[in-house]
């Protein structure tokens, strides 16, 4: 009984510790999956941004052509002019801060990725080993199971294998009821199958 109990108690916790590492093994793969996204939002809204930087430029380009082609042909007034280089100017200056707000996301999207990368690495390293001693630990619990059913199989051939001399400690605690011969106890003054009535 008490190989049953120890080989019981053992497999638990060798169950216990392999759902622990599995637990553990989720959760990296879990932050693995998480990693393969940074950066990327990031990197598409700087590019975003850095295309309409390009188009506020074009827009400066064109608003610097209507410029130079009314002025010469005396089409606009002096008050249309400054209103259209003012507008040349406000076009440049949103297509350089665009620009130079894009290129930062995309900069900082690219040094994400480049720390993601190298917690990846990390990840992928610690989940082979995790992996490795799930199946180790696998392997541990299969072997030791069947040594423990070999003890306890040898046990029991060991057991039933005794002679009547060596008996049990069932065999002090009972005796044979002279009238029906079935086993009952010591200390019983009537016999519970016939109730006979045993002598002292």
């Amino acid at each position: 009984m008490q190989n049953i109990i120890r080989t019981i108690d053992t497999a638990e916790a060798f169950k216990i510790k392999i759902k622990l590492l599995q637990d553990e093994l989720a959760e990296k793969k879990s932050e693995l999956r998480k990693l393969e996204d940074v950066g990327v939002f990031t990197s598409a809204g700087g590019g975003l941004i850095k295309f309409f930087g390009a188009i506020a430029y074009v827009l400066c380009a064109l608003t610097v052509f209507v410029l130079i082609t009314t002025s010469q042909s005396s089409f606009n007034t002096p008050e249309e002019n400054v209103l259209i280089g003012f507008l040349a100017v406000l076009f440049f200056i949103t297509g350089f801060l665009l620009r130079r707000k894009g290129k930062k996301l995309v900069k900082d999207a690219e040094d994400k990725r480049k720390i993601a990368e190298g917690r990846k690495q990390k990840l992928l390293v610690e989940i082979e080993k995790l992996e490795t001693e799930i199946k180790r630990q696998e392997s541990i619990i299969q072997d030791h199971m069947l040594n423990q059913h070999e003890l306890l199989d040898l046990e029991i051939k060991a057991i039933s294998q005794l002679s009547p001399h060596q008996g049990t400690q069932l065999d002090f605690d009972t005796k044979e009821c002279p009238m029906c011969a079935e086993a009952v106890k010591v200390k019983a003054k009537i016999c519970r199958f016939c109730n006979y009535k045993l002598a002292d």
